[in-house]
């Protein structure tokens, strides 16, 4: 026992101090005394047994050095045979005595504030003498002496190492789930590439005899490309690689966009479409892609979910501080059970049984992650079954920019006065089929073209072909499309050709290394040719398209 009567190093476990009745005291005293000491020896009993029966690792240290006075039976059993009461802590259990602890444990005798610490790392031997890794919760809380100084502090450490595995085991495989789709949506983008572009070559040559057919495989690409972005959007959003490209728009000019891609289906299903927004300008700091993306998927949802030959309204306002705008449609309704997980993924299949409407149910979900990245909330109200659905989005208001955002300047790249009167575009592409068709679009648009498959064999035919323009996929093998723009720009004769980036991949920082290497313009798969046509003449370069 020490000094204080606090501790005694026997196996190293704390005992709790046994006093003995005094002998010299009068018969009633002598009795009290013996009631208090029966009383104190049933409390030290019971708070010994707690200590040996909590599995949380619990002891208190004292003094400069960290001396341990107390420790619990789990305290014990990680130290082993070792001896703990009467050592400093850094002596005793220096696996847990880190210098991070050590400093958080004199800042709370100092401050005396409580001491948290989540998930800190400990290396100590299992039960075969092997060096395993450990994770702690760390609670230190200070005791007091009478005179309000700090007399000992109480550590409490709890074991979360299988909460700690489990989640990392989660966060693993999710960010496996994330790479998987960015992989799908890539290797899902090649092949609807050649896709897109044939079908555009049978539209341009048809006469007219396929039509309906043409149109039909038309939608049907177009809805696999929407299911595509999809996929890839919620896996980047659930990483956080989400990045806006901020700037003061106006709502009312983005919800006029997002009218126009809704168009086609309200004009399908002869809706009414009815716009109540003020005269002003409704200023916001946001993306404007991804606002219009947002509006787009609301706006197309009301007229899937709305009667036909109903009416689709959209309404916006100045509410304080904030705009809110409003779509409703008169349609299906939302059932009420449904209204509290209505932006959780893949709820959408469960508002239709026969599945009618398509979709993957992830594009509410990532309505309310964009919406939250601007500083928004979005809600939605229904009144029940078939009386319709109304959906609100409010986005923090904006002042109105001192000056508008001009538009880029475009290099554009003239046809030669001499010689060929075509401009020469040279397409690199693995996907064999990709290169081809492409080559065979961009010749009927009176371009010459050439088409290698690898970077090697494209600095072969540049070196013989001397394009203008290149057109290159940046998932190469062997030498990517990057190296390859590289490679192109410090040849001389190659200096000045006019670099397009096709790709799968449409991150910021895919661009960003596109533009490193020197392109002038870059374009997500599956392209469209007039895009690509805009891309090649310089009427177009690093567009504010939504990529993925």
């Amino acid at each position: 026992m020490d000094a204080a009567g606090l501790a005694t190093p026997e196996r190293g476990v704390a005992r709790l101090p046994r006093f003995a009745p005094a002998a010299t005291r009068s018969d009633p005293l002598r009795s009290e005394i013996r009631t208090a000491y029966s009383d104190g020896a049933d409390w030290r009993t019971r708070l010994e047994g707690l200590l040996a029966a909590t599995p949380n690792l619990i002891c208190a240290v004292r003094g400069d050095a960290n001396e341990i006075v107390l420790a619990s039976e789990a305290v014990q059993r990680l130290a082993g045979d070792r001896v703990l009461v009467g050592r400093a802590l850094v002596d005793a259990l220096p696996e847990v005595a880190t210098d991070e602890v050590i400093a958080a444990i004199d800042d709370l005798r100092r401050t005396g504030r409580e001491l948290h610490r989540s998930e800190v790392s400990v290396w100590m031997r299992d039960e075969t003498g092997a060096m395993t890794q450990r994770y702690f919760d760390l609670v230190g809380r200070p005791i007091r002496a009478r005179d309000g100084g700090v007399d000992l502090v109480a550590m409490f450490a709890q074991d979360v190492t299988e909460l700690v595995i489990a989640r990392k085991t989660a966060e693993s495989a999710s960010r496996a789930k994330d790479e998987f789709l960015a992989m799908l949506g890539h290797e899902l983008r090649n092949p609807l590439a050649p896709i897109r572009t044939a079908l555009e070559l049978l539209a341009r040559r048809d006469g007219g005899t396929a039509r309906l057919e043409l149109e039909v495989i038309g939608r049907q690409v177009e809805h696999l490309v929407g299911l595509v972005d999809d996929l890839l959007d919620i896996s980047r959003i659930d990483r956080g690689k989400i990045e806006l490209r901020r700037e003061t728009v106006d709502l009312a000019e983005v919800i006029e966009a997002a009218v126009e891609m809704a168009g086609p289906l309200i004009a399908k299903r002869e809706q009414e479409l009815r716009v109540d927004a003020p005269a002003r300008e409704l200023w916001v700091d946001g993306d404007r892609a991804r606002l219009v993306q947002i509006f787009a998927n609301l706006i197309t949802n009301a007229s899937k979910y709305g009667e036909p030959r109903g009416c689709v309204e959209i309404e916006a306002k100045y509410e304080q501080r904030r705009i809110a705008v409003r779509v409703r449609d008169d349609g299906a309704g939302i059932p009420s059970e449904l209204l509290p997980r209505i932006f959780d993924l893949f709820e959408q299949g469960r508002r239709t049984l026969d599945r009618s409407m398509g979709g993957l149910g992830l594009g509410l979900a990532i309505v309310r992650s964009l919406v939250r990245l601007h500083g928004g909330d979005v809600s939605a109200a229904s009144e029940g079954v078939g009386r319709g659905s109304e959906f609100t989005v409010r986005l923090p208001a904006a002042d109105e920019p001192t000056e508008r955002t001009a538009a880029p300047v475009m290099r554009r790249v003239e046809a030669p006065t001499t010689g060929a009167a075509r401009l020469r575009v040279l397409v690199v592409d693995d996907n064999e089929d990709a290169a081809d068709l492409i080559a065979v679009a961009l010749a009927t648009e009176g371009y010459e073209t050439a088409t290698a498959h690898d970077g090697a064999s494209a600095l072969e035919t540049a070196g013989w072909f001397s394009p203008h323009v290149a057109v290159l996929d940046l998932g190469l093998p062997v030498m990517d499309g990057c190296e390859l723009a590289r490679r192109l720009r410090e040849l001389p004769e190659h200096a000045l050709v006019r670099l397009v980036a096709v790709t799968g991949f449409g991150h910021d920082s895919d661009r960003q290394r596109a533009r490193e290497a020197g392109f002038d313009a870059h374009l997500l798969k599956p392209i469209e040719l007039d895009d690509l046509c805009d891309a090649i003449e310089g009427r177009s370069a690093f567009d504010n398209r939504i990529t993925r």
